[in-house]
């Protein structure tokens, strides 16, 4: 049976993965506008070949994601060993690992295995219990700023992960959908902390508000705990 924590660590790897995956398939693309133009087409031909197989991969990587949803992992913990000595789950003292929540952090750092406690955006703070909140959040003060550049987010393919839809109007398919207020926009929250922020970073861009404007306070760093 995977720890809890190990399964964090796996699927975050695996979203990483993806991350460098899209990038590459992105580098294919700019690229293959060159070879089309040179009507090269033996190279055209190789690189549909290798965007086929990032596919692919890509596929494989997300069904494996999917298998170790973190609240499934738990359950199943539970059920096969209830509160057998078998099941040696030692609950840590979350106290020892509380950081000063005043203190800002930007879109540039690392929040792997940190627990945020609010973000700041052109400087409204809102209070905040975890990463899918601060999405959540974000995304409805943003439709709240311009909704129109908000719902372009639906058919604009860099803002959309390349086999799930980080935003849409159908949640069938969508990993734990929510709806964001006043929008018939749902958006995708089971991702990982460093994915959206990533997603954040692009929204802003969308909206042309510098990342310096947008800052993220923390509770928690548990990276002790993974060590």
């Amino acid at each position: 049976m995977t720890r809890p924590c190990s399964v964090i660590e796996i699927r975050e790897g695996i979203e990483l993965l993806c991350q460098c995956l899209d990038n590459s398939a992105q580098s294919i693309h700019d690229k293959a506008g060159k070879a089309f133009a040179d009507r090269d087409s033996e190279r055209l031909t190789i690189m549909m070949d290798c965007v086929k197989r990032i596919d692919e991969m890509q596929v494989k990587l997300e069904s494996y994601s999917a298998l170790l949803d973190l609240d499934d992992a738990v359950d199943i913990a539970a059920a096969k060993y209830g509160n057998s000595e078998n099941y040696d789950r030692k609950i840590p003292n979350y106290a020892d690992y509380a950081v000063d929540s005043t203190v800002p952090y930007s879109l540039m750092e690392d929040f792997t295995h940190k627990r945020p406690a609010a973000f700041s955006l052109r400087g409204m703070q809102i209070d905040t219990a975890d990463w899918k909140y601060v999405f959540v959040k974000t995304c409805e003060v943003l439709a709240n700023i311009d909704k129109d550049v908000f719902n372009r987010f639906l058919s604009d393919k860099n803002m959309q992960g390349r086999k799930v839809a980080y935003f849409s109007k159908d949640p069938t398919g969508m990993r734990k959908p929510e709806l964001i207020q006043e929008t018939d926009i749902y958006v995708t929250t089971n991702l990982s902390a460093n994915n959206i922020r990533n997603i954040i970073q692009k929204m802003l861009n969308k909206y042309s508000i510098p990342l310096s404007e947008y800052k993220i306070y923390l509770k928690a760093d548990y990276t002790a705990l993974h060590e």
